[in-house]
């Protein structure tokens, strides 16, 4: 029998489903930016409300997190802290292995990323996997997402890169030009 100490760890499910671990790493200011022209905010409510999980991971974040349940924290500051929350487990010496692998380098490279990943792996990279990379990925696709699509998966990889650059430049709480 599983108690509910054991079910919160990383390591018992990557143990309990017999898998990989990859984690896609994206650059903190381009997750800021994704969330605020969507207005996905994060609710850290859900996260207070697991005991387990703030007694064996997230305890050093609870005074933050608690915090950032105020109307007078703003979304990009709220999803500031869901990267540092989320990263600082996986950079944690209890997560399990971990593949980390950076969003900015699969757009950059995606057939060659997805090839190295596929093989590091051991999964088959058949002929119509770097097809379907390239369809999701190419230059010809729009540079972003439509809010009224945001989970749609062909996009412009290199041109998204940047789309975090125009959408936070204006922000005045920000302080940037």
């Amino acid at each position: 029998m599983t108690t509910e100490t054991e079910s919160s760890r990383p390591e018992w499910f990557a143990r309990r489903l017999g898998s990989d671990i990859v984690v896609t790493v994206r650059e903190p200011l381009a997750v800021a930016s994704s969330r605020k022209r969507l207005e996905w905010s994060f609710d850290f409510a859900n996260l207070l409300e697991q005991p387990f999980l703030m007694r064996d991971w997230l305890a050093p974040f609870e005074a933050e997190m608690a915090a950032a349940l105020s109307p007078a924290c703003d979304l990009v500051n709220r999803i500031a802290l869901l990267w540092r929350v989320i990263y600082s487990v996986v950079a944690d010496e209890r997560f399990p292995k971990a593949r980390l692998v950076r969003h900015e380098d699969l757009s950059r490279d995606p057939v060659r990323r997805y090839a190295r990943l596929y093989d590091a792996l051991g999964l088959t990279f058949t002929d119509t996997v770097p097809i379907a990379v390239e369809a999701s990925s190419s230059g010809e696709n729009p540079a972003e997402t439509t809010v009224e699509k945001p989970h749609a998966t062909h996009t412009d990889s290199i041109a998204n890169l940047e789309n975090w650059r125009h959408r936070l430049s204006d922000d005045p709480d920000l302080g940037w030009p």
